[in-house]
C-alpha cells in the first residue's frame, strides 16, 4: 500500500512528535522521552531541512524507530527503504530507485492508501476472484456501506502538507525523490489494473472524480 509521499513524510513526523504508549516506554528507556532532557523534535519545518540539507554522509545502523537526530524515524525517501532494506535498523546513504522500481512491479498487488476503499475492491478481485458488493462506486449505498478499519494511535493535528511554504516543499521533495517515482508508477499501474478490474467485472469502482484525484496527487 503506497501513500502519497509528502502526507507520509508529515504522518512520520507526528507519530514522531505524538509517540503512542509504547513507544514512550521504549523512549523512556533509553531516557529520550517526551518532557525529558533527551527529547529534542523541532517544527516540521526545521525537521524535515535538517535531514534534507544535512543528511548522514555514510551507511549507519540505527536501532529501529530511534536514531541519533531527533530520536526519530529517518525520513528520507521511506518507501523506498521499506522495499529494499534487508535490516529494519540499517540505512543507506542512498536508496537503489531501480531496484525499488523493479520490486513494485513485482507485487502481486499495489494499493494505494488515497484510495483505500478501491485498493481493498482490488486486492479482493485478485486475491479471491471476487468483488465484494460495496464496491460499486456508483451505487452510494452499497458503496457507503463499507466500513474501513481506521486506526489513529491518537494523533491529531489539522495543518496539512500541502499547507506549509515553498521552502518546506523543496525540502519534502528532497526527502522524497525515490518515493514520488514509485508512488507514480503506483498510481499509474494501479489505474490499469482499475480499468482491467471493472472490464472483468462490469461494475464501476474508480469513478472519474477518485481517479482524476489520484492523478492530481500523483502530480504532485
Amino acid at each position: 500500500m503506497l501513500r502519497r509521499p509528502k502526507d507520509h513524510l508529515l504522518s512520520i513526523y507526528q507519530q514522531c512528535h505524538q509517540p503512542g504508549p509504547m513507544e514512550i516506554k521504549a523512549m523512556e528507556r533509553r531516557g529520550i522521552a517526551p518532557g525529558q532532557p533527551g527529547f529534542t523534535l523541532p517544527s516540521f519545518g526545521d525537521w524535515v531541512r535538517s535531514w534534507n540539507q544535512h543528511p548522514p554522509k555514510k551507511f549507519y545502523h540505527a536501532h529501529g524507530y530511534h536514531n541519533e537526530r531527533f530520536h526519530c524515524m529517518d525520513p528520507r525517501n521511506p518507501a523506498g527503504w521499506q522495499l529494499t532494506c534487508t535490516d529494519l535498523g540499517a540505512r543507506p546513504v542512498h536508496i537503489d530507485e531501480k531496484k525499488s522500481l523493479a520490486i513494485l512491479y513485482s507485487a502481486s498487488v499495489v494499493g494505494i492508501l488515497e484510495a483505500y476503499h478501491e485498493s481493498i475492491c482490488l486486492f479482493s478481485a485478485k486475491l479471491r476472484n471476487s468483488l465484494p458488493s460495496h464496491c460499486n462506486c456508483e451505487d452510494a449505498s452499497a458503496w457507503d456501506a463499507f466500513v474501513p478499519l481506521h486506526i489513529d494511535r491518537n494523533h491529531t493535528y489539522s495543518k496539512r502538507a500541502d499547507d506549509y511554504d515553498e521552502s518546506v516543499q523543496k525540502d519534502i521533495e528532497g526527502l522524497t525523490q525515490v518515493d514520488r517515482k514509485l508512488y507514480q508508477a503506483g498510481v499509474t499501474g494501479f489505474i490499469k489494473e482499475m480499468d482491467g478490474l471493472e472490464k472483468t467485472f462490469k461494475v464501476k469502482v474508480l469513478c472519474h472524480h477518485q481517479r482524476q484525484t489520484l492523478l492530481s496527487a500523483a502530480s504532485g
